[in-house]
């Protein structure tokens, strides 16, 4: 520090601070805002009011607690409410902050359904009074102290393993804030001494200050604007001002049921990979489980269930109906209760659940501490065995179909990710995304029909990574999913439905295609084929360090040729399920009109990396990154769980994978990598890309398969 930072001197006086303008605070203000590229029609209701300095003391952190309280309550409402089948938003969120100590902001944001602002704005509005009116139950209000003291608890069991950066980042937070930095301990205790007193009146009044402002201003952006514009939404919003409101019951739920699932299963085999930490066990009904303990994350144990297939097996030609099923699954929520009831009931436990449905798995996956991770298990088998199928779930995820379908035409990104990932695996329909159409089409039965056979008897093998014992994890383990009937002894190969994406013919013009924005934003691409990852595990790794050498090799290029400091990206994208094929991509923004020049400026440097031999300065400059993110990597309980653990017993090649990664990289040689790269791309020709805005000229010779 004193080498670098001992020369500086402090200035005689400080900077001035900026006049930053004053803040208004009429009655009422409406502003719309048309952005044809949005994906999703979004208002805000937002009280303002200039910022008041306070001093960081107990009593200050006490009102802030509260008010979190208030806002963290309010959000529950929206969640309960999005799940009714009529409700007429996406997504919706409460919160407060200070902006650069100008103003302090309260919000309520909503995402409306399409075609149902109007609704959405009623429903913003009506809730947000309906709780300054009313206040909080206080049933809602412990709901919501569970999840903060959980929060707090894991806080505290975690902070020995927190990372230098963001720990780093909070400290600089504190000084620009002016606040105390303080431990997980200390917050946990203040926090527990706030709660034990705590009244939901005092909650109602810390969150009634943040809206004491007494004017609002209401904010609607959308892609299409509503008939009269501002005049519209300010009739709207004072309709649904007019409208009386009652106070909110609170539900009764019924005790969690999912604690007994019959006798404890027994383990048939066991086997411990010493080298790598692992554990692998065989139970009497099928399930296969993988342990492995750890101290990287103080506090915390990552789970993933792979389930039957995935994908394979359904008909590789109908994606539309895994496309939705991914997205509807969890939204049905269990037999007895709905997403949102379960999250309610082990509010004060850490516990989650995602759901994903790969080329050739299904995955539960979850995130607890260790003294919850029963509950995690007894949720995951919930969903296995009392999956609820609820329509009224299912047709949220409808709702959110036509947002996320206009971001993948509206988007540079999207296209690549859709058309461009499709047209390069040969016009294979399980790569992109299936049509809206299609999609929409999917029934709540036709995604029971699909998934229900893999859960209820479809190979199960369970991960566990995290700071938690070995033989706890065991008998856990038997009590849930060992004390199911039986299942799959092995995962289906569907050896016919591998078959099937190649890499298409490449054409001496560029390929165009076309982005719906008026944004000054195009993307060049130029691609060439390579090989599947799990035949070829050593080459996919040396093309790694070959894609690394090239993005340095094309950002002095694209510097050079254009004098602008542009980002390229070099990567190379090798399959895990289909043999043989694997796609490497070299990708670079630029200036609608400029994709043919951009992708011949690119395909010069990747041709050049024959041509121009790499120097041991770039291989050094390439892998010396590679050896030292190594090093964090093996220590990433993510790395474990999903790249070794997750398929290791149905595909026990990742367990090599695993023990061969740091030796491949330490041992590579510039040799190597010239080989490698002389092998892909000596007489390669390179398909070149482009994505152009609808109103650029190039667009117009669009070749999408689409």
């Amino acid at each position: 520090i004193k080498t670098m930072f001992g020369s500086m001197e402090r200035p005689p006086e400080a900077m001035p601070m900026p006049d930053l303008g004053s803040i208004e605070q009429p009655p009422f203000a409406a502003k719309l805002h048309v952005d044809r590229e949005a994906s999703s029609a979004d208002l805000s209701i937002v009280a303002l009011r200039p910022y008041e300095e306070q001093t960081d003391t107990l009593a200050t952190r006490r009102e802030a607690i509260l008010a979190d309280i208030g806002f963290a309550a309010l959000n529950q409402r929206f969640q309960r409410l999005q799940e009714q089948a009529d409700a007429p938003f996406l997504r919706a969120g409460a919160y407060y902050y200070d902006y650069m100590q100008l103003f302090e902001l309260a919000a309520v944001d909503l995402s409306a359904a399409p075609g149902q602002w109007a609704a959405a704005t009623e429903l913003a509005e009506n809730e947000l009074r309906r709780a300054l009116l009313y206040g909080f139950t206080e049933a809602e209000i412990a709901e919501v102290a569970a999840r903060m003291l959980a929060a707090g608890r894991n806080a505290v069991a975690e902070a020995s393993t927190r990372r230098s950066r963001p720990l780093a980042d909070q400290l600089m937070r504190t000084l620009a804030n002016e606040v105390v930095f303080t431990t997980p301990a200390f917050d946990l205790e203040l926090l527990e001494m706030i709660l034990a007193e705590i009244e939901p009146q005092a909650v109602l009044d810390a969150f009634s200050d943040k809206w004491s402002p007494p004017g609002r201003f209401f904010f609607f952006s959308t892609p299409e604007a509503p008939e009269g514009a501002e005049a519209e939404l300010e009739r709207v919003f004072h309709d649904a001002s007019a409208r009386e409101l009652e106070d909110v019951i609170s539900a009764e739920l019924p005790e969690w049921p999912y604690r007994e699932w019959g006798e404890s299963g027994e383990v048939s085999e066991r086997v411990f990979h010493e080298d790598l930490g692992i554990h692998a066990l065989r139970f009497e009904n099928g399930l296969r489980l993988n342990v492995k303990t750890t101290d990287f994350e103080a506090g915390r144990v990552r789970v993933a269930l792979r389930i039957g297939e995935g994908q394979l097996a359904h008909e590789p030609k109908d994606r539309a109906l895994p496309f939705f099923a991914e997205r509807a699954f969890l939204e049905g929520g269990l037999g007895h209760y709905t997403r949102n009831e379960w999250g309610r009931i082990l509010a004060g436990q850490t516990v989650s659940l995602g759901f994903s449905i790969d080329p050739e798995l299904l995955r539960l996956t979850g995130t607890c501490s260790p003294e919850d991770f029963n509950t995690q298990l007894e949720l995951i088998t919930a969903y296995l065995m009392d999956a609820g199928w609820r329509e009224d779930g299912m047709a949220l995820a409808q709702r959110r179909l036509a947002p996320f379908y206009r971001s993948l035409a509206t988007t540079v990104d999207g296209v690549l990710a859709n058309q461009v990932d499709r047209y390069l695996a040969g016009g294979d329909l399980r790569f992109g995304v299936p049509e809206l159409e299609k999609v929409e089409a999917v029934s709540p039965k036709d995604v029971r029909e699909f998934l229900e056979p893999m859960l209820s008897s479809g190979y199960l093998e369970l991960s566990v990574v995290g700071a938690i014992d070995t033989e706890a994890v065991i008998e856990a383990v038997a009590r849930t999913l060992g004390a199911l009937p039986a299942r799959d002894e092995s995962p289906r190969e569907f050896v016919e439905r591998r078959i099937g994406p190649e890499f298409p013919e490449v054409t001496p013009e560029i390929q165009q295609f076309t982005v719906e924005s008026d944004l000054p934003r195009a993307l060049s691409v130029v691609a060439f084929p390579t090989v599947d990852r799990v035949r070829e595990i050593e080459t996919t790794r040396t093309l790694n360090i070959v894609a690394s050498i090239m993005r340095d090799r094309l950002r002095v290029a694209i510097r050079e040729a254009l004098g602008e400091a542009y980002s390229p990206s070099a990567y190379n994208r090798p399959s895990d399920v289909f043999p043989g094929f694997g796609v490497f991509l070299a990708t670079n923004g630029t200036d609608p009109g400029q994709t043919d020049r951009m992708t011949k400026l690119i395909a010069e440097v990747v041709s050049g990396m024959v041509d121009e031999p790499i120097t041991e300065d770039e291989f050094d400059r390439a892998i010396r990154p590679i050896l030292s993110f190594l090093d964090e990597y093996l220590r990433d309980n993510s790395y474990w769980l999903g790249q070794v653990l997750l398929r290791s017993q149905s595909h026990p090649w990742h367990l090599e994978w695993a023990r061969t990664l740091r030796h491949t990289y330490e041992t590579m040689t510039l040799e190597q990598v010239q080989s490698v790269t002389e092998e892909f791309l000596s007489e390669q020709p390179l398909q070149r890309i482009g994505i152009e805005p609808a109103s650029s000229s190039a667009a117009a010779t669009n070749k999408s398969t689409e």
